[in-house]
């Protein structure tokens, strides 16, 4: 079964879910002059995307760039072992990331306090980079990848401080990491509703700072959204506007909850419970086609409470 589904423009996704979970990641191809990942995935994810490679014609030793929107594990985990198996392909990390590509310590360290004992599952091992090998890019960097096709890329704060989106002129597509939120496409696909949430895992959360970028993405006028969670949209606006319309919830209703309870499994409960009730409303009646709903508010609650941590030192 193939593991990748052409999206035109030489842009293809690609699974990435560790097979042993069941939670939803993409990664994408973009194969031009320049042969392309952008997101690695986690380390379970490697055999697909080996896999990917090989169901496009792209030899390991001919890819030559390997894109990661920020160093979270379920985006760049597997960019080490990645690496290892491409000896020429460069990776390109945002600068506040690229430390944490050489010397995973610390991250590892962060995702195990957050995910406990499912880490070992979703993401062992990490593989550190060779800072050789590290393109760092900042805001306005560019990266031709072919003929007339330079690749932007711009500093994307709100659910990391490491954190970039890419602009696709060709496709007029972004590459959005976490930046535009969680897009729930098989809600849409089963009930018509579209459902696309902000992404507030730990620790970064800046919900002013989020809404600023997804404003920025708007202003590119974008076709389409490559979303690592997951999959992708040809109605880009309107789900910025989508992302947009939920952000108040988490950054401003849902951090007065946590500043009254002080409890991060009451403040879950309390954003699915809104989120299935606004679903209903739109005609989705249950959270069976929101593949990890459940878990993201669990994640994202942490991050609330970070949040609020943050404002209270």
């Amino acid at each position: 079964m193939a593991v990748s589904t052409d999206l035109g423009f030489g842009v293809f996704c690609v699974e990435l879910s560790d097979q042993k979970g069941k939670y939803p990641i993409s990664g994408f191809l973009l194969l031009d002059r320049l042969k392309c990942v952008v997101e690695t995935g986690p380390s379970g994810a490697h055999g697909n995307l080996l896999k990917a490679l090989e169901e496009r014609g792209v030899a390991l030793t001919d890819l030559d760039a390997i894109i990661v929107t920020h160093i979270h594990l379920d985006h760049s985990g597997g960019a080490g072992l990645l690496a290892q198996k491409c000896p020429n392909a460069k990776i390109y990390v945002h600068s506040r990331g690229a430390q944490h590509l050489t010397d995973p310590s610390k991250l590892e360290a962060s995702a195990r306090e957050v995910y406990g004992p499912l880490f070992e599952t979703l993401f062992a091992p990490i593989v550190p980079v060779d800072p050789e090998r590290l393109v760092v890019m900042k805001d306005g960097d560019r990266l031709e990848v072919g003929p007339g096709r330079v690749l932007e890329f711009y500093d994307a704060p709100g659910h990391a401080l490491h954190h970039f989106f890419v602009f696709d002129p060709k496709s007029q597509g972004i590459f959005s990491g976490d930046a535009a939120g969680m897009l729930y496409k098989d809600a849409e696909l089963a009930h018509g509703a579209s459902l696309c949430l902000p992404a507030t895992t730990p620790v970064q959360f800046d919900p002013a700072a989020m809404a600023a970028t997804a404003r920025r993405m708007k202003e590119l006028n974008p076709a389409r959204i490559y979303y690592t969670h997951f999959g992708h949209t040809e109605k880009a606006v309107e789900m910025l506007d989508e992302m947009l319309f939920w952000l108040p919830l988490y950054g401003s209703v849902a951090i007065e909850e946590y500043k009254r309870h002080r409890d991060v499994e009451q403040l879950a409960e309390f954003l699915f419970q809104r989120i299935l009730a606004e679903a209903a409303a739109r005609g989705i009646p249950d959270d069976s086609h929101m593949n990890g709903l459940r878990f993201d508010c669990g994640l994202n609650a942490q991050g609330i409470a970070a949040r609020v941590a943050y404002e209270e030192r």
